[in-house]
């Protein structure tokens, strides 16, 4: 998958280094920050779905704070977000769903 994300970017430097017109480095610009914006939802993705994963599902939904170990109802120390852990739960339960909905190519309605 990082090989896709790679090759356009690639693609497009090495024809602007053939190429030298100053219109296909703006091409190659905007190429370019998407794959890091692409690259950095996926690394923040994986990040939060290893802490889901290490704290069962016990973590700010606010903050990413993890909340294993507090009380079943709360507020959060680090963001004072209220929480109730069964619903927090339930509700990164549905946002994985969500997210493994998408990559399959389903849409979300």
């Amino acid at each position: 998958m990082g090989v896709l994300l790679i090759l356009p970017c690639v693609t497009a430097l090495v024809l602007w280094f053939v190429l030298k017109d100053p219109k296909f480095s703006r091409i190659m610009i905007l190429m370019l920050l998407a794959n890091i914006a692409t690259f950095y939802q996926l690394y923040q993705f994986k990040r939060v779905k290893r802490l889901l994963i290490e704290h069962n599902g016990k973590v700010c939904g606010n903050c990413l704070f993890p909340l294993d170990g507090l009380d079943d109802e709360g507020v959060c120390p680090e963001c004072g977000h209220p929480y109730e852990i069964n619903q927090t739960i339930e509700d990164w339960r549905h946002d994985l769903a969500l997210q493994q909905l998408l990559d399959k190519g389903g849409s979300a309605s």
